[in-house]
C-alpha cells in the first residue's frame, strides 16, 4: 500500500463535503482575528482611539451617564475666536468594536471547541468541559445572570457551563454535521456569556473576555508549544520542493538556532514581538503544519474531522483575548503572554533544531515531505522538543523571579477598575486603581486612568502629574505626557509643563501634537522663537494637518506680522471636512485684518473662546477676560462704555455677557441684556430667561410677538409657548413629544413661580415612566419647604433617593432642613462630608451656600466672593461685617455695585434698606424694602 502524500490540502481531505463550506466560516474568522490581534500589537504605542479634540480652557473630565440637566445649551454666533485647539486624551476605556469583535471571536471559538469535543474520546473531553466551566464562572457570568447570592451564583453557574456539553453529548448532538453543531453551539455559548449584556450593558461583555484572562494564557501557551513544530514543518515542505536540499535544510537548522539566540539576547521589545509574530504564524497555519500529526490525535475523535474543529476553536479563543487585550492597551497581560511565548520559543526552537539534526539522513532519503514519523521518531521523539520548550520556559520564569505565580492576582486587581470604568463607577474605580497600583506601581495604563480620575480635583492634582510620569517610564505614552503638562499649567506652573514634554520627547523622539502643545506653552509664557520652532516641527511632522499652520499664523497675526500669517493661510489647502477650529481659526484672523480675504468659505457659526490675552488692553478684550475669570457681573457693568465705542459689536458681545450671567444664575438681569438687540434669536433668549425668573406672562406675549414676526424661530418659540404653559397648569391633552430637557424646563418654571401642583402635574406621569432623576423631587421639596412642611419635604427627598442614590443636591436640601430645625452640628457634618463629592461648578456653588448659612464667616465670604463673585448671601455677609464696623459709606457703596450686575435679588435690597435706616434715610430704606420688581409689564 503506497504512503499518502502530504500537500497544500491536506487537513482539507478529512472534512466530509458537506462540512467544507461550513468549515470556512471559523476559518474566515480564524484570518481576520489573526490579523485583527497582529494590529493590535503592532498599535499598542498609537493611542489614536484615545486622542479627541478638545480645547485646553474647557480640558475636564465629566461624570459618566449623569443624570442632571440644569440649564440647556445656548449657541452664541458671534465672528471672535481664537482657538489653539489641543488633542489630549480621555480615559482609556475598551471601545465597543474592540469588545465585540474580541467576544465574537471567543464565542464563535467556544462554539467550534465544544463542537469538536462531542466528538472526543478519554480524558480530553472532560479537560475541555472544565474549561468552559472555569470560563463561565470566572468571567462572572453567573453574577451577571443572578446577582449576588453565592449558593444561586454557584448552582446556575453550573448549570450553565456543566450542563451544556454534557447535555449535548446525552442528545446525541455528536450525530450532527460537526458546522451544524458549531453553529446551534455558538448560538447557546453566545447567548450564556452574552445576554445579560441586554440589561447590564457592555461591562457584562467585558467581563466575559477580560477575567478568563489566565485561560487565554493558558491557550497560548498550548499555541507556543505548537509554534516552532508547525513553522517547521511547513519550512521542510518548502525545502522540499527545492533540488538543493542538503544546504537548504542546514541553512532552515541555523535559522531556527538563530531565531532562538535572538529570543534569548535580543532587545526585550523586539524579542517580544517575534515571539507574538511566531504565535500569530503558527495559529493561522497550525491546520497546515500540524497536519503530519493528524493520524495520531485524531485518534482520540469519534468522528477525526472534529481535530480541526477543535483546534480552529482553541485557536479562535487565543486570537480574540489575545487581540482584545492588545487593542484595550493591557500591557500587564499582553507582556506576559509575550514573555511566555519567548521562553517557549526559546526552548521549541532549539528543541526542534536538535529533532532536525537527528534526522537529517531520514529527511535527505525521503526528498518529499509526506507522513514522515515526525510524531513517532526513534531518534529524538517528539516528546523531546515538548520537554525542553517546557523546561526552558520555567527557567527562564526562575531566572526572572517566577512572575507567572503572581500573575492571577495582579491580573485581577489590574481588571477590577477597568470593569468599574466600564460600568461608569467612577469612585469605586479610583479607589480599586490605589489598591492595584500598590502591587503593580508602574502599569502605564493604570496610572494613566488614575491619574485622570485625580486630575479633576485641585488637591489631588500634584498626584496625577506623578502618575503620569509613572505611565511614560513603562511605555511611550503620548496622552500622559500631554495630559501631564496640562496638569501642570492648570496648577500655573508652566515651566514644569515644558519640561516634562521636552524629556518626553528627547526620550521617545519629537511628536507633532508635543510639539505643538510646546509651542503653545512657549507661546503662552512669552518665548516666542521657542513657539515658532516647535509649531515649524509640528508641521513638518504632520504636513497635512491644517492646525499646527493655523497656530502658526495666529501668532505672527497677534505680532503684527500678517503678511507672514497670509502666506500660512493660503498656502493650506482647504480639507475635506474642515473642523470647526479651523473654521473658526480662519475667521478670526479675517475679523482682526490679517486676511484681506478668506482662502475658502467658512461657516458663520463661532463662539468666544480665547479672545483677551493679558497684553491686549482694548475695553473688548478686558470683558472677555472677565468672561473667562467667571465675573460676569462685572462684564455686563462695561458694556455701556463698550457701545458707545463699538456700536455694532456692542449687542453680539451683550448676548455673551447674557449667557454668562444665567450659567451664574442671575437669569432676570440676563434677559434685559438679551433684550438689548431686536433680532429673533436674542428675543427667544430674553423668553427663555424671563420663564427662569418666574416672569410666565410675560414671556408668552413675547413668544406669541416672536411666532407671527419671525417666522424662522415659529417652531421653538411654539414648543417654548407649550412649556410655559404646562407650567401654568395647562397641559396638553394630547401626548407630547417632549425630551428630558424639555420636562426639567417646565419643573424650573414652575418652580420659578411657586406653582407646586403645575410642577407635579407636569412632571408625575415623567418619573412614572422611569426618569432617573433628582430634580423634581428637589424642587417639590423646596416649595414644600416654602409651606413650612418640613415633614413632607423630608418625604419627597427619601423618594428622590430611590431614583438618584447618590444625589448631591438632596443631600444639600437634607442640610437645608437640619439648618432650619436648629440641628446645626448635624447639618455642619453632613455639608462636610459632601466636599468630596463636588463635580461641577454648580455643586460647588450650592456646596458653599450652605456652608455659608451654617457660619456666617466673612473670611468664607471673601473665599465664595472669590470663586463666585456675583454670590448675594456671600456679599450680605460681607456687608453686614461692614456694618458691625461702622462703616456705612463703605457698606453702601459696596451693596449699590452689586445691585447694579443683579437689581433683581430680594437679599441684596433688604440688605440696602438696613445701610439706610443706619444712616438715618428713611425714605430710601422704605423705597428699597419695596424693591425688586421683578416681572415687567407683558408687551
Amino acid at each position: 500500500m503506497s504512503e499518502i502524500r502530504w500537500d497544500w490540502q491536506g487537513f482539507w481531505k478529512p472534512l466530509p463535503s458537506r462540512e467544507k463550506k461550513l468549515f470556512l466560516i471559523p476559518l474566515v474568522f480564524l484570518i481576520g482575528g489573526t490579523i485583527w490581534a497582529a494590529t493590535g500589537w503592532w498599535s499598542r504605542y498609537d493611542f489614536s482611539e484615545a486622542l479627541v479634540p478638545l480645547f485646553f480652557e474647557e480640558e475636564q473630565i465629566h461624570k459618566v451617564a449623569e443624570a442632571s440637566i440644569r440649564h440647556r445649551t445656548y449657541v452664541v454666533e458671534l465672528p471672535l475666536r481664537r482657538v489653539y485647539e489641543m488633542r489630549v486624551a480621555d480615559l482609556l476605556i475598551p471601545p465597543s468594536w474592540a469588545i465585540v469583535a474580541g467576544w465574537v471571536l471567543s464565542v464563535i471559538g467556544w462554539g467550534a471547541l465544544l463542537a469538536g469535543t462531542t466528538r472526543m474520546q478519554g480524558l480530553f473531553s472532560y479537560l475541555v468541559a472544565f474549561a468552559w466551566a472555569a470560563w463561565v464562572h470566572i468571567g462572572g457570568t453567573p453574577e451577571a445572570w443572578a446577582g449576588t447570592n453565592p449558593l444561586y451564583i454557584v448552582s446556575l453557574g453550573l448549570a450553565l457551563s456543566a450542563l451544556l456539553p454534557t447535555y449535548a453529548v446525552q442528545a446525541g448532538w455528536w450525530r450532527l454535521s460537526l458546522g451544524w453543531s458549531c453553529l446551534i453551539f455558538s448560538l447557546l455559548v453566545g447567548i450564556v456569556l452574552g445576554l445579560p449584556a441586554s440589561w447590564k450593558g457592555r461591562v457584562v461583555l467585558h467581563d466575559s473576555l477580560t477575567f478568563p484572562g489566565m485561560l487565554t494564557l493558558a491557550l497560548s501557551g498550548i499555541a507556543g508549544l505548537q509554534a516552532p513544530i508547525a513553522i517547521t514543518a511547513i519550512g521542510v515542505y518548502l525545502l522540499s520542493r527545492r533540488k538543493a536540499r542538503l544546504f537548504s535544510y542546514l541553512g532552515l537548522v541555523l535559522g531556527l538556532a538563530g531565531i532562538a539566540v535572538f529570543l534569548w539576547i535580543g532587545p526585550e521589545e523586539a524579542t517580544f514581538t517575534v515571539a507574538i509574530a511566531l504565535l500569530l504564524i503558527a495559529v493561522l497555519l497550525s491546520l497546515i503544519g500540524l497536519q503530519p500529526f493528524y493520524p495520531l490525535w485524531a485518534e482520540n475523535f469519534r468522528q477525526p474531522s472534529g481535530f480541526f474543529w477543535a483546534w480552529t476553536g482553541l485557536s479562535l479563543i487565543t486570537v480574540g483575548g489575545l487581540g482584545y487585550h492588545a487593542w484595550n492597551h493591557q500591557d500587564l497581560f499582553i507582556y506576559r503572554v509575550a514573555n511566555l511565548l519567548r521562553g517557549m520559543g526559546m526552548g521549541g526552537m532549539v528543541g526542534i533544531g536538535i529533532y532536525l539534526i537527528a534526522n537529517f539522513w531520514v529527511v535527505l532519503r525521503r526528498g518529499l515531505m509526506s507522513y514522515w514519523d515526525l510524531a513517532r521518531s526513534t531518534r529524538f521523539p517528539l516528546a523531546g522538543v515538548y520537554f525542553i520548550s517546557i523546561a526552558t520556559f520555567i527557567g527562564w520564569e526562575s531566572h526572572h523571579n517566577w512572575p507567572t505565580a503572581r500573575f492571577p492576582a495582579r491580573l485581577h486587581a489590574i481588571l477590577r477598575p477597568e470593569s468599574a470604568l466600564v460600568a461608569g463607577d467612577w469612585e469605586i474605580a479610583q479607589k480599586l486603581y490605589e489598591e492595584a497600583l500598590i502591587f503593580l506601581p508602574y502599569e502605564a495604563k493604570a496610572n494613566y486612568n488614575l491619574a485622570r480620575l485625580e486630575a479633576q480635583k485641585t488637591e489631588e492634582a500634584q498626584n496625577a502629574s506623578e502618575r503620569y510620569q509613572r505611565a511614560i517610564l513603562s511605555k511611550p505614552f503620548l496622552p500622559a505626557a500631554i495630559q501631564g503638562a496640562l496638569v501642570w499649567m492648570a496648577l500655573d506652573r508652566p515651566v514644569l509643563a515644558i519640561q516634562s514634554l521636552q524629556h518626553y520627547i528627547r526620550r521617545f523622539g519629537s511628536h507633532p501634537e508635543a510639539a505643538n502643545l510646546l509651542a503653545f506653552l512657549f507661546q503662552k509664557i512669552g518665548v516666542l522663537d521657542s513657539a515658532v520652532f516647535y509649531w515649524k516641527e509640528a508641521i513638518r511632522a504632520a504636513p497635512k494637518e491644517t492646525r499646527y499652520a493655523l497656530h502658526l499664523a495666529l501668532l505672527y497675526a497677534t505680532q503684527g506680522q500678517a503678511a507672514w500669517a497670509t502666506k500660512i493661510v493660503f498656502s493650506l489647502k482647504k480639507p475635506d471636512n474642515p473642523s470647526l477650529s479651523t473654521e473658526e481659526n480662519i475667521a478670526y484672523l479675517w475679523w482682526i485684518r490679517a486676511l484681506d480675504s478668506l482662502p475658502f468659505p467658512v461657516r458663520r457659526g463661532w463662539n468666544v473662546q480665547w479672545l483677551g490675552q493679558t497684553q491686549d488692553t482694548t475695553l473688548l478684550s478686558g470683558i472677555l477676560r472677565l468672561l473667562h475669570r467667571n465675573r460676569s457681573g462685572e462684564a455686563a457693568l462695561s458694556l455701556e462704555a463698550l457701545a458707545q465705542q463699538q456700536p455694532d459689536l456692542a449687542p453680539f458681545v451683550a448676548r455673551l455677557v447674557g449667557i454668562a450671567l444665567l450659567r451664574d444664575g442671575l437669569v432676570r438681569r440676563a434677559a434685559d441684556l438679551f433684550s438689548l438687540d431686536t433680532t429673533a434669536y436674542n428675543r427667544l433668549y430674553a423668553c427663555y430667561a424671563l420663564a427662569e425668573s418666574g416672569c410666565i406672562d410675560t414671556a408668552l406675549a413675547l413668544l406669541s410677538y416672536l411666532s407671527v414676526y419671525h417666522p424662522e424661530i415659529k417652531p421653538l418659540a411654539e414648543k417654548e409657548t407649550a412649556l410655559l404653559l404646562a407650567a401654568k397648569g395647562y397641559l396638553p391633552k394630547s401626548p407630547v413629544q417632549w425630551n428630558d430637557d424639555d420636562y426639567l424646563r417646565v419643573g424650573y418654571y414652575a418652580f420659578a413661580q411657586g406653582n407646586l401642583p403645575a410642577l407635579v402635574a407636569a412632571l408625575y406621569p415623567w418619573i412614572e415612566k422611569g426618569a432617573k432623576y433628582d430634580e423634581p423631587y428637589e424642587l417639590a421639596a423646596r416649595l414644600i419647604l416654602r409651606k413650612g412642611d418640613t415633614l413632607v419635604a423630608y418625604e419627597n427627598i427619601q423618594a428622590g433617593r430611590k431614583q438618584v442614590p447618590n444625589s448631591l443636591h438632596l443631600s444639600l436640601l437634607e442640610g437645608e432642613i437640619l439648618h432650619s430645625q436648629g440641628k446645626t452640628s448635624e447639618a455642619q457634618r453632613l455639608v462636610d462630608s459632601l466636599l468630596r463629592h463636588l463635580r461641577t461648578r454648580e455643586d460647588s456653588l450650592l456646596w458653599f451656600s450652605l456652608k455659608l448659612r451654617l457660619q456666617k464667616d466673612k473670611s468664607l465670604a471673601d473665599a465664595i466672593l472669590k470663586h463666585f463673585p456675583n454670590h448675594s448671601e456671600a456679599q450680605v455677609v460681607v456687608a453686614d461685617s461692614l456694618m458691625d464696623k461702622g462703616l456705612w459709606s463703605q457698606a453702601h457703596e459696596f451693596l449699590s455695585q452689586a445691585i447694579a450686575v443683579n437689581p433683581y435679588d430680594s437679599v441684596l435690597w433688604r440688605a440696602y434698606a438696613r445701610v439706610y435706616e443706619g444712616m438715618g434715610m428713611s425714605k430710601e430704606a422704605a423705597y428699597a424694602r419695596m424693591q425688586p420688581v421683578v416681572c415687567p409689564s407683558a408687551p
